[in-house]
């Protein structure tokens, strides 16, 4: 079973529900594997994509040298296999949003279903689909979080493999064959049952166990004004000649997070209107293939959903914001010294699950700028 997104439908929460009920699932004959991640499957992406090209995934696995990738890859679907022979399940679920978005040529789907076929004799793919015009916006704040340091552009290209649906969804195609894919609209009118975790497993075919442990909501997106700063954040590491790396990022994205009170980030109407006019002759066409007979259009047309003007920053709102999260983090670590805690009490089981972000910030110029505190929560 290998879910392959699309980023910005879920898949945090559907990866932090499978990881916190890993050994829930493995009792129920489902195995989902640690070596490519706790939670998302990363290593899957690092597998398939050029190992040449700078990749930010690679930083989540602790791989900080081309030697280190190199000898991930050279070593990944032999570990995966003794890990998925020695739980003894018949199923496995793997699960990346980024094996839709940087396994963009042909050749990446490839040798991501090659590697696969050596461990499993069936890969089924499933994966969710949504209009390019919410994508557009709600995949910015996730690329920012990423490291992205350019602004929001709707000047899209109709090849742009991250929105191409038709020409991402046809390589996989070509790589397991059409019979084998299932596409889901991430639209919640149509999950089964009304909600996206029941939609997931009841298309997997997995039967959801009674006593499953339900996580909250992941990947918050940003606001306007505290995605507009991590990007300026940012842009300042890329500067200082850190290919865009903020140590510590987690934990200022979590406090942003908790800053991020006001609207979404929004795009002109006329531009998203084009966005889905641009993609509309594709969308038709994946329409045409995944849902033979039906009368409705793959997604809704656009109706002014995430339109407004584009958002500036003022810089007394970046200060405002930077003294606010320099507040909490003084707070935080005043906490911590009060209660005496070690840096190993901090430590979570699982990354980004039951923490308290309030335990997680600290000084905006040290997020910024790489001077990482080790009593930090990781």
């Amino acid at each position: 079973m290998l879910h392959i997104g699309t980023e910005k439908t879920g898949t945090s929460t559907l990866q932090m529900l499978a990881a916190v009920n890993r050994k829930l699932l493995l009792a129920n004959g489902v195995c989902y594997p640690l070596l490519p991640g706790d939670t998302s499957h990363v290593g899957l992406a690092i597998y398939a994509a050029d190992p040449n090209r700078g990749n930010s995934l690679h930083a989540i696995l602790g791989l900080r040298t081309r030697a280190a990738v190199a000898e991930f890859r050279d070593n990944f679907l032999e570990r995966l296999g003794q890990e998925i022979d020695a739980s003894g399940c018949d199923t496995i679920l793997l699960s990346n949003e980024h094996l839709s978005s940087r396994a963009s040529r042909p050749e990446h789907v490839l040798r991501i279903v090659q590697g696969l076929r050596t461990i499993a004799e069936e890969i089924r793919v499933f994966i969710y689909l949504r209009p390019q015009y919410e994508l557009i916006v709600s995949g910015y704040s996730q690329a920012v979080k990423s490291g992205r340091t350019e602004p929001i552009d709707t000047g899209l290209s109709v090849t742009n493999h991250y929105f191409n649906y038709d020409r991402m969804l046809s390589y996989w195609e070509s790589a397991v064959g059409i019979e084998s894919i299932t596409v889901r609209r991430f639209l919640k009118q149509q999950f089964v049952g009304g909600s996206l975790i029941n939609d997931f497993f009841a298309t997997l075919g997995i039967v959801l166990p009674p006593d499953i442990v339900i996580p909250p909501n992941r990947n918050i997106s940003l606001d306007a004004e505290t995605v507009e700063f991590l990007r300026c954040a940012n842009c300042i590491a890329a500067r200082r000649g850190k290919d865009g790396h903020i140590e510590g990022r987690r934990r200022l994205i979590g406090a942003l997070e908790d800053l991020s009170k006001g609207p979404r980030i929004t795009v002109p109407a006329e531009e998203l209107a084009a966005i889905d006019e641009a993609f509309a002759a594709g969308n038709r066409r994946v329409n045409e293939r995944y849902f033979p007979g039906s009368t409705a259009p793959l997604f809704p047309a656009f109706a002014g959903e995430g339109a407004g003007e584009i958002f500036t920053l003022t810089a007394e709102r970046a200060v405002e914001i930077g003294i606010a999260l320099w507040r909490e983090s003084s707070s935080a670590a005043a906490r911590k010294r009060a209660i005496g805690a070690a840096p190993g009490d901090w430590r979570r089981p699982i990354r980004g699950y039951g923490r308290s972000r309030h335990k997680a910030t600290r000084a905006v110029e040290n997020e910024a700028f790489g001077e990482d505190d080790d009593s930090a929560v990781n």
